[in-house]
């Protein structure tokens, strides 16, 4: 299952108005931490929403040109499931990206289907947080023009990827060594990532906040549906 997720960071002071500039590096990943698709460069002051509709990204997506996988059975289930990129409230709900339930709705059902969404976009919260951890040009803002941050940001999702690649060299044990990701406690509770604690105090990076919209169709509500049975099912459960 592939991962959606905005995050605003790169700050770049420029030289003819005397103000910080950001840029939106939006990413899919996939469940070991890669990179599969990412774009760069739209101003961090547009919303969520018009920077995926606006992007290749977003319009590949939209005329389903991404390749995205056909339907198929989950384990336990005769069901055919949607292949779907998984995103937070920054998205709209649509047959093929699932985003949580709103808070105002949150019965069993619905927190069940959001702990479950929340335990795949998990993966790239990780991915995000190994970059911004491993990669010391985004400590801070970058003090350079808009097109060198984008090609700045290329490089560090190639290197990112050929070093998760190549998990058998020692260099890239050092790179997302044991513990260094967020993974699964007892009882089902999070144990925090050692990135975490090296970004915290980090100011380039910063997380998008903002919700987006709550419309969606009629075939998106029933994936989501379908989705939430499956997890409330006795295959489909987890402890």
């Amino acid at each position: 299952m592939s991962l959606c997720k905005h995050l605003k960071g790169l700050a770049i002071p420029s030289s003819i108005i005397k103000k910080n500039h950001s840029i939106v590096l939006m990413a899919v990943c996939d469940a070991h931490y890669k990179f599969t698709l990412v774009d760069i460069g739209d101003s961090g002051s547009n919303s969520d929403g018009a920077v995926f509709a606006n992007s290749r990204m977003g319009d590949a997506f939209a005329k389903m040109q991404l390749h995205i996988p056909d339907a198929e059975s989950l384990p336990g289930s005769g069901t055919m499931y949607l292949y779907v990129l998984v995103g937070d409230d920054a998205f709209q709900l649509k047959q093929k990206l699932m985003k949580p339930y709103p808070r105002e709705v949150l019965g069993i059902r619905e927190r069940v289907f959001n702990y479950r969404l929340s335990r795949a976009r998990r993966i790239i919260e990780n991915t995000f947080g190994i970059v911004a951890a491993r990669f010391r040009v985004f400590r801070r803002p970058i003090h350079a023009r808009v097109e060198m941050v984008v090609n700045i940001t290329k490089a560090t999702v190639a290197l990112h990827n050929y070093l998760m690649s190549e998990k058998a060299f020692e260099s890239a044990s050092k790179y997302c060594p044991a513990g260094f990701t967020e993974t699964e406690g007892p009882g089902g509770t999070q144990l925090e990532g050692e990135w975490r604690s090296v970004v915290q105090r980090d100011q380039g990076l910063r997380d998008l906040t903002r919700a987006g919209s709550n419309n969606y169709s009629r075939s998106a509500k029933l994936v989501c549906e379908d989705f939430s049975n499956y997890f409330l099912s006795s295959a489909g459960q987890v402890p």
